[in-house]
């Protein structure tokens, strides 16, 4: 029973002989949504040991770094777990929610049967197609941001309305301000529910074109800030019918 123990074991945690001029295929798929920059540290710190656990399989290793947004095309080929790292500090996501099926496909292709794809992700995703293993470096942070603005004529005034939004699950106080010119406005405090969100609005200055609304800062920064810019009137275009 204890052999019988030992032989499970040893094939739960897949084993691998090194053979002499064998080759191993690793692909890793960074997860391009903006949300991976709150993360960056973790997969810097992480990744490497995971990598080098894995390439101490066989006598040498064929690398590839792939963005998961389509069309992002490779961002690392090559046998440098250093270097594939160095592609990793210059990466910079900033897309929004999509499926990373199509990257995923073209990783395995990459790969091989054999070969080994991670899919590196702050997400929740309960199963990955084509054998992927998760390389989960999310953890829970507190984020509430500006989720839009709009600007519109109301009662012979130009005003902008700005939605912000608590995307965490506790009440977050936040401050609020406008720049314009180069100059910040009064900061305001505002308490967003959990969950919750609240709008705010304000009329623009006299001569005021274009302003900037800010969000004090969180881990995620890319909704901390949004621009408002005031309608231009339209413009009439035409000549003066000539006299014949």
């Amino acid at each position: 029973q204890l052999l019988a123990v030992l032989i499970l074991t040893w094939l739960m945690v897949e084993p691998r002989w090194m053979e002499r001029g064998s080759v191993q295929q690793i692909v890793a798929v960074l997860d391009g949504s903006a949300s991976m920059s709150v993360s960056r540290a973790r997969i810097e710190s992480q990744l490497p040991a995971a990598l080098k656990q894995l390439t101490a399989a066989t006598a040498r290793t064929e690398l590839y770094l792939l963005d998961s947004r389509r069309d992002a095309g490779h961002l690392y080929h090559g046998d440098s777990v250093d270097g594939l790292m160095r592609a990793v500090a210059a990466w910079k996501p900033s897309g929004g929610m999509h499926d990373p099926g199509p990257a995923l496909r073209l990783a395995r292709s990459l790969a091989g049967r054999e070969g080994t794809v991670l899919l590196v992700t702050d997400h929740e995703l309960k199963e990955l197609p084509l054998g992927a293993r998760l390389f989960a470096v999310g953890e829970p942070e507190e984020n509430a941001g500006i989720a839009g603005v709009t600007v519109e004529e109301a009662g012979g005034r130009t005003v902008w309305r700005a939605m912000l939004r608590n995307y965490s699950a506790a009440p977050l106080t936040r401050e609020w301000w406008v720049e314009t010119g180069g100059a910040e406005g009064a900061h305001q405090k505002i308490t967003l529910a959990p969950q919750g969100a609240q709008q705010i609005q304000a009329a623009f200055a006299e001569g005021q074109n274009d302003l900037t609304l800010r969000l004090s800062p969180d881990t995620f920064t890319a909704d901390d800030a949004a621009a408002g810019l005031r309608p231009l009137p339209p413009q009439l275009t035409g000549g003066l019918p000539q006299d014949e």
